[in-house]
């Protein structure tokens, strides 16, 4: 699966900040759904479209955050463990038969001083996605010297008291929860959609086995991303 390595370091992106709003989600699970990925090169078009449809579940209870995903027909799948007093974050992966985890540090202090974001509100463009009414919203920010932008769809009916858009300065100045957000990166983005808010947790899937997982850095796991074809 070659060029699937982009998709990997776009996965790492995802999970970020807490938000101001209304009605405060303390125990929830969140789903989302791929419904929009794509890439300027055509060859790894081809290889992006088994992901379209796939699903990532967001669960809080306790102050634990899990996310979990399912990818290419279970061929990735991913779970990322989060404090969310913390935002420390261990991600566990397997990823065609070989296991990893990984230690993400909260990301708080590190972006402590970048530069102010700048938040775009288009009230006038409007959707109702999971049964809540979101409207546009878009950051610009620079980190490390890098413009970024992020393009989403909030409700301001809901705080999520945890993390869902990761590596994205200014998403907890946001005036409501995301319930539509596209991540982009280098050649690819990802456009994730919410199509179920719940406030009952399935406590059992934070038991999940934990062992048999090689544990490595960021840095290493994207370098061996490269190695194992994805």
């Amino acid at each position: 699966m070659r060029n699937l390595k982009l998709l990997f370091i776009l996965l790492l992106s995802v999970s970020a900040s807490s938000l101001v709003a209304q009605e405060e989600l303390k125990e929830a699970t969140l789903t989302y759904e791929i419904t929009d990925i794509s890439s300027d090169d055509p060859n790894v078009n081809q290889q992006l479209a088994m992901m379209k449809g796939s699903t990532m579940s967001i669960l809080l209870m306790e102050g634990q955050q899990l996310t979990e995903m399912s990818m290419m027909n279970d061929m990735v799948k991913q779970k990322m463990l989060m404090d969310v007093e913390t935002g420390n974050m261990d991600m566990y992966m397997d990823a065609m038969g070989q296991k990893f985890k990984v230690n993400v540090p909260s990301q708080d202090s590190e972006n402590a001083e970048e530069a102010e974001p700048n938040i775009e509100y288009f009230k006038d463009d409007r959707k109702q996605i999971a049964g809540y009414d979101a409207y546009k919203a878009i950051i610009s920010t620079e980190q490390e010297g890098k413009s970024m932008k992020l393009t989403t769809y909030i409700t301001e009916d809901l705080k999520f008291d945890g993390n869902i858009i990761r590596n994205m300065p200014g998403t907890n100045k946001l005036k409501g929860m995301p319930l539509e957000y596209t991540v982009n990166q280098p050649q690819m983005s990802m456009t994730f959609t919410a199509t179920k808010v719940s406030k009952e947790v399935d406590a059992s899937a934070f038991e999940f086995d934990k062992s048999g997982y090689k544990e490595m850095t960021q840095e290493q796991l994207e370098q061996m991303g490269g190695g194992m074809g994805f």
